[in-house]
């Protein structure tokens, strides 16, 4: 979710197809369908993933075994996708679990971290507001955690 700056509803419908390795350590990543792409024009994201976020990546894929293209990343036991409140409790009970309950994390928060983390990094707010898929600056700012100056 956060290196993506994936909505939760973006999350329930990936596919394994959607994800692919472009070398180094780049990755693209198709959204078919989003909160402002309601006509499901879909779009591509890159994004990096290296070290821990990679063997993550490794580990889940080896767990997971062999998978059609079109099998959903997460699925339910009927192969469809999971509901966006089943994947808002199981990520709220695996933060519980981490010990992170009290920083009432929600989903939000990881786009919120991924945009912070660029624009205290150096982004320009335009291209963090382009692969974040926001179309209001409004909007985009209330994700950013104001930064100490």
């Amino acid at each position: 979710m956060f290196a993506a700056f994936l909505r939760i509803s973006e999350l329930c419908h990936l596919r394994f197809s959607d994800i692919s390795f472009q070398g180094e350590d780049v990755w693209w990543l198709r959204v078919r369908k989003s909160k402002t792409d309601q006509r499901g024009n879909g779009t591509a994201i890159a994004f990096r993933l290296d070290g821990q976020g990679l063997r993550l990546w490794n580990d889940f894929k080896n767990l997971h075994g062999f998978s059609a293209p079109e099998e959903f990343i997460f699925s339910c036991r009927t192969g469809g996708p999971p509901s966006r409140d089943f994947i808002s409790h199981r990520l709220k009970k695996t933060l519980t679990d981490a010990g992170l309950a009290h920083r009432r994390l929600t989903s939000h928060s990881f786009r919120g971290g991924a945009a912070t983390t660029a624009i205290r990094a150096g982004a320009d707010p335009a291209n963090v507001m382009r692969v974040g898929r926001w179309k209001s600056r409004k909007s985009f700012l209330s994700y950013v955690d104001p930064s100490p100056l």
